[in-house]
């Protein structure tokens, strides 16, 4: 039977950010479509609307902003498949691409002295590091155990790349009338002829490609078990990955195999085991390699680049192109059409590990260009929610810190009073349309165990969201001069994120869960205290298909109201009079 359809269908802007390491266009783009189609299916209000399904949509179909530059792809996220414009609520996935923006410009070396200026030499008082003890404790020793680990692997195959020399020298070794040493081979491998014949060094060749396809195959075959979620989409290239997988590690056993039974010597016996050594000595440092890119190189590296302040560095030119390109996405999305009524209604920002930090300082841009540029203001209203997922502002408000020549009172305050006049944890600040929203609804969703994140703990204001910031010095001065009053103790300033921390453990083989927030069904499904970002996306949709014959209650107040006064008492309570205090 058709369903009706009321007034215009809900347009729902999402940008989404990805965080550090190389990144492929569109991944956390379609990664988020697919998961969101997945939520809205299992969900009790909206998998009764129909066959959810995200297409691949561009800048020329109706209803989509055309503003954006330069022209991506979206992922729509509808009900069924129809050529535009829908007749229900749909949700446009935009991403933010800044990868390539930075990457491949830092170097171990460069890495490795920031870290030992920020992290073990904070020079100043300015820099500090908001995180619980034990949390703090993990991280950091999770970090270290991972450098250990590198240079473990590292002497590991030094050991056994040693042991395999060792062996071929008394098997076939020439020397005369003296040996080379180690270092004078390795300055000069055509020393090696000095030592083995033309015959040996071939055997020793085939043993080495064999070893060093072997130890691909296998890293390539971590890497596909890692991307299972994103391969089960597409049967072929599965089996193709899979397949040159095993052609490479046949390819590999069998070259081993030779280099084992042929003789090392034209007249001599054969290698034997002696280039299994090779074998093993090639995957520790494939793995010690990977770990020492990954930890360091690819991650710190991006950090490194985005919190650099100096702005005589190339690096900050950097920082300054990866806001601009974030920046641009979101204003272009809030725009489109802002003052004619049209585009989208809502615009909700998903942003994951460092992209939360530019995320963060892009709607603080954004709000800025307000004050000089007026008619953004109907543009930034549009922006109703920031979902902070693996979030390392804690971290990179410590390297901001860092690098901060003298501390000052009232640059924190300015800065506190800056994220409360923007942001706040109430969540009923969802159900106001937008011209009576009073602030941008933060959710910050963490795991413990990832260590790249954290709860937001030192984001911290007085200053009711939408207040002028020069009220800021008289809202701090009554909750002091109330605190005097009722003689209560010391002033909590409230926190302007809502936190919730959740249960993921260790994954293969990334170890550490800090990419599993989308594939999370706890990340979109609320349920009992805790706020799913399905019902924050869908939070503003008045228009829906009905039950029953009967047009529904806006989504939000029906399914999740009763939840959210639940979860949010406290936040209430404490959110009257827009301060607290102990």
């Amino acid at each position: 039977m058709d369903r009706p359809t009321v007034g215009k269908p809900d347009a729902i802007g999402v940008v989404v950010i990805h965080g550090v390491m190389p990144q492929p266009r569109y991944r956390i783009q379609d990664l988020a479509a697919r998961n969101l189609c997945k939520a809205l299916e299992k969900d009790a209000h909206w998998g009764g609307c129909g066959q959810w399904t995200s297409r691949v949509t561009n800048l020329k179909d109706a209803g989509v902003a055309q503003t954006l530059i330069p022209d991506p792809t979206i992922s729509r996220v509808q009900v069924g498949d129809a050529a535009p414009p829908p007749q229900t609520p749909y949700f446009d996935v935009i991403e933010s691409y800044w990868s390539p923006l930075d990457k491949g410009k830092t170097t171990f070396a460069s890495v490795a002295s920031w870290m030992l200026q920020t992290i073990f030499v904070p020079m100043n008082t300015t820099a500090r590091y908001a995180s619980p003890t034990g949390k703090t404790c993990y991280d950091f020793g999770l970090i270290i155990g991972g450098m250990a680990v590198v240079v473990a692997l590292l002497a590991g195959a030094f050991v056994c790349a040693t042991t395999a020399f060792n062996g071929l020298i008394l098997k076939a070794g020439t020397c005369t009338p003296a040996c080379p040493t180690a270092w004078q081979i390795l300055t000069n491998p055509i020393a090696l002829a000095e030592v083995f014949s033309w015959w040996t060094l071939g055997i020793l060749a085939i043993a080495a490609v064999g070893a060093f396809l072997i130890a691909q195959a296998i890293k390539a075959a971590l890497s596909a078990i890692g991307q299972k979620s994103e391969l089960q989409l597409h049967a072929a290239q599965r089996s193709n990955r899979w397949r040159f997988i095993g052609i490479a590690f046949l390819a590999g056993a069998l070259l081993l195999t030779a280099s084992a039974l042929f003789p090392i010597l034209p007249q001599g016996a054969a290698g034997g085991w002696l280039p299994l050594w090779f074998v093993v000595a090639a995957l520790l440092v494939v793995g010690g390699r990977t770990l020492a890119q990954s930890w360091i190189v690819n991650f710190f590296g991006d950090v490194q680049i985005y919190t650099t302040r100096n702005e005589n560095s190339d690096f900050f030119a950097m920082r300054e192109a990866i806001l601009a390109c974030v920046s641009k996405t979101i204003i272009d999305t809030c725009s489109a059409n802002a003052n004619e009524g049209q585009g989208y209604d809502r615009v909700f920002i998903l942003a994951h590990s460092l992209g939360s930090t530019i995320a963060m300082d892009a709607l603080i841009r954004f709000s800025e260009a307000t004050e000089q540029a007026p008619e953004l203001k109907a543009a930034l209203r549009r922006v109703r929610g920031f979902v902070t997922f693996g979030t390392s502002l804690e971290k990179t408000k410590y390297f901001f810190d860092v690098n901060n020549p003298s501390p000052s009172l009232a640059l924190e305050q300015w800065n506190d009073d800056l994220y409360g006049a923007l942001f706040t944890p109430d969540v009923r600040e969802l159900q106001k349309p937008n011209a009576g929203a009073e602030g941008i609804f933060w959710l910050n969703d963490w795991y413990f165990k990832d260590a790249v994140c954290n709860a937001i703990d030192s984001y911290r204001s007085f200053l009711r969201p939408g207040t002028p910031l020069s009220e800021a010095p008289r809202a701090r001065a009554s909750v002091v001069a109330a605190a005097r009053e009722e003689g209560s103790g010391d002033i909590v300033c409230p926190v302007v994120a809502l936190n919730q921390e959740g249960s993921k453990g260790f994954v293969f083989p990334e170890i550490i869960p800090h990419s599993e927030y989308l594939s999370d069904p706890w990340f979109w499904a609320s349920d009992g205290p805790h706020v799913g970002v399905l019902e924050v996306l869908a939070s503003s949709c008045q228009v829906v298909w009905p039950r029953l014959g009967k047009v529904p209650a806006p989504a939000y107040t029906r399914v999740a109201a009763g939840r959210f006064e639940r979860a949010n008492t406290d936040l209430i309570r404490r959110f009257a009079d827009h301060y607290s205090v102990k």
